[in-house]
Parts: C-alpha cells; structure tokens; sequence
C-alpha cells in the first residue's frame, strides 16, 4: 500500500436477504492452503531479495521467481513478454545491495508487471482484475531490509494460491480473470496506471476491479475483520460485497469511505481514474502495525486471517466472475446516513474485544457516537463527518495496531481431503 497524503456481521444470524449460495464447494473452499501462501511469504520476504525495490537485483530474482510460480499454478501469460508487462518507471532515494553486496542508491528506468489469465469458459472477453503488488522499498542506507511480507507478498501469495484453487479444482468461471502482480505500487501506483493505460484488453470490458493491498495482520488479536474501501463509489457492487459478507465470510465485512482518507491508496486508484472509470474497490485487513518498517518481517503474518480473508476472497472472485451483472463506477460520493452505520458497525467490532484498554474503549465508544449523533440528525453533514471517519481509520490502523501486536500463531496446518 502507498503512502499519499459498514459492517455485514459474520454472516451468522444476521437478518437480511437470503445467504448467497458459493459458487466453491465446501472441499474447494476448504483447499485453499495456507501453507503454500506462507511458502512464498517466506521466500519473497527473506532478506535474500534485499527488500525487492525496482531496479534491484533482488527485485530482479523475485520477478523470475514469481513467473515461475505462476506457470506452475496454470496461469496463462498475458504480458508483452510472457507474464512481463514493461513500463517506464523513474524512482530515487531507494537503497539495496549491488553486485558486490554494497549497498548502493538504486537507478530506475523500468518497472515489470506480471499478468496470469484464468480464461472465462462463457464471456471469456469481460474481464475481472484482481491485484496485488511485489515491488517494496529496498533496504536503509545501512542495508537493514523493508521485507514487506505484510505489505504486499501476502496479497501476492493469496493471488497465487486462489488462482491454484481455481485450476486444481476443476473451477470454470464464465468471466475471465486476470491476475496482476504489480510493480512500481511504492512509488505512485504506477504499475497499475500502466496497465490501464497499455491494456492488451477494451477496458470496456474490464467489468470490476479489486486490489488485494496489504494483507496478513489482524486489527487486533482476537479481531480481523476485512475492510473494503471505495465500495460507494459502485452501490451495486457494495450491495453485493455485503451479501457475499453476511453469506461467506466468518469475520465481519466492514465498509469505509474512501473520499474521507485520501492519505492512502492503491493500485485500484488508476482504474477509477480510467478515461470510462472502472468499478473497482481496495481490499485490507487493517493491521498496520509494522507498515513500511523494517520489522514488516514474514514471521508477523498471521495465518488466521490470511485462511478466512483467502477463502472469502476465492468466492467472492468467482461468483463475479459468474454473474451477469455489470457494475458501474459513479465517481466519488459525499458520506451518507449508510457510511454512518458502517462506521457504527467497524466500532462494534472494536469493542468486542477482549484485548482493548479502557482508554481504547472509551476511545471506540465515543467515535460510535459521533456516528450515531449523526445518524440521528436524519442526513449527513460531510464536512462535519469527514474528520471524524479519518479519526476512525488512524485509531484502526495506527493506535491499536501499534498498542497491540498480539502474538502471531503457529500457522495452521495443511487441508486434509
């Protein structure tokens, strides 16, 4: 995830339309293997690939190792080489060890792209994206390394494993799917934007967007709920990402905002900003505790939500992939009586922790009730609710991730069949 400047409940008793019925069987939701997903958190994150940033030789080793992962989950290349899609790509003040292993001021010129098709068997010409990117930011100046197992190889990892799921499987989506790895995320999202821009695809076809930016840490140890950002901007997609939550997802499904936190973003941004905008929306879970440190280390993953998030996910992908809907961008929105109760619902999670302070929970409580304060008044003041919605979002991903930690569990075993 790059640095600028509502909730469903889990599904389980929830009153609401009928539960959505999963295009995956219960054994193919339960294939997706944590296991493997930690295979490449650990390679990719070692110290070995000095912090992957572009232009480097350990970014260099990483890209040739993720092609060779996705030839063998059965991707189909889609790239200008390959699975490579070059671009022009100009970055400065990155660090990472030469070839005699000083560590040396980074030149860019190219960033690398990795695009793996899953052909749809129906509509094989509309398209859904799902991204997640491998670039990172190299070492310090003293060579310490910016692993970002958190930010982003886990969403690269999940990508692999649930494009494997759907080829080992048996899956046949009636959409395609693309997977695209992306490069150049750390230094403005540019991999995303050259994508859209040089698309070997009518984007006219490209039905909807999800970047996967970061995944692995929970919001706290006992709660890690997935978080959607930008959903608004496509009522009918946030509709059914709602549906899918109550219907598929064990933690809750929460919705923020976009607009009211513009100091983050991620490879879905170039999709909104297309010439004919792109429904599209950004996927966490918000656990940001070592975000952009060297401490973003793979033994900091937490395997529990990497399992829940992984199978959601791998539903949610081809139920879209299967339906007959197409999903408009609308542009950006004010905040609504909705993204009210969404945030009323996000602070309902943090207070059914177990773990939080009172502080922190005399925190959570009061930002709920400025929700409801809100709510009450029958519409939304958005100049008024913007500050409060950052204030959430900064407590979320900054207060308590920093104040909790949590121990990272062992990671759970291989599925039995």
């Amino acid at each position: 995830m790059l640095l600028l400047m509502g909730c469903t409940g889990n599904g389980v008793g929830d009153s609401g339309p009928p539960p959505l019925v999963s295009p995956l069987t219960d054994d193919q939701i339960a294939s997706f293997d944590v296991l493997r997903v930690k295979e490449v958190v650990d390679e990719l994150g070692s110290d070995a690939y000095a912090g992957r940033t572009p232009g480097s030789l350990g970014h260099a080793q990483a890209v040739t190792w993720l092609e060779q992962r996705m030839e063998e989950v059965g991707l189909e290349p889609v790239g200008d080489q390959g699975f490579r899609q070059h671009f022009e790509l100009s970055l400065t003040g990155r660090y990472a060890p030469d070839e005699q292993g000083d560590i040396v001021e980074i030149e860019v010129d190219q960033g690398i792209n990795l695009a793996g098709l899953i052909s749809g068997v129906e509509r094989p010409e509309e398209l859904i994206v799902v991204m997640a990117h491998h670039d990172h930011l190299g070492t310090t100046r003293e060579g310490e390394v910016y692993n970002g197992a958190y930010d982003d190889l886990t969403g690269v990892a999940m990508l692999l494993e649930i494009a494997r799921l759907i080829r080992d499987e048996g899956v046949q989506p009636e959409r395609s799917i693309l997977f695209l790895i992306t490069d150049g995320e750390e230094g403005g999202l540019k991999g995303a934007e050259a994508w859209v821009e040089q698309a070997p695809w009518d984007l006219s076809q490209v039905i909807a967007a999800l970047s996967v930016d970061p995944m692995g840490r929970p919001m706290l140890p006992d709660a890690w709920p997935l978080v959607l950002l930008g959903m608004e901007r496509s009522p009918e997609l946030k509709s059914l990402f709602r549906d899918m939550g109550r219907s598929w997802s064990a933690p809750p499904v929460h919705f923020v905002n976009r607009s009211a936190i513009p100091i983050f973003a991620s490879d879905q941004d170039p999709f909104w900003e297309a010439p004919q905008p792109i429904a599209a929306g950004w996927v966490t879970s918000p656990g940001f505790t070592w975000y952009h440190t060297i401490d973003d280390e793979p033994e900091t993953i937490d395997y529990r939500t990497v399992q829940d998030h992984g199978r959601f996910l791998a539903q949610a992908l081809v139920y879209m992939a299967d339906s007959e809907e197409r999903w408009t961008d609308a542009g950006e929105q004010e905040l609504t009586l909705e993204d009210a109760q969404d945030a009323i619902d996000l602070m309902d999670t943090v207070l059914g922790s177990s773990v939080i302070s009172d502080g922190e929970r005399a925190k959570a409580g009061g930002l709920q009730r400025d929700f409801e304060r809100l709510a009450a008044e029958g519409s939304i003041d958005d100049a008024e609710a913007r500050p409060i919605v950052a204030e959430a979002m900064l407590f979320i991903m900054n207060d308590l991730a920093q104040a909790h930690p949590g121990p990272v569990p062992a990671p759970m075993p291989r599925p039995q069949r």
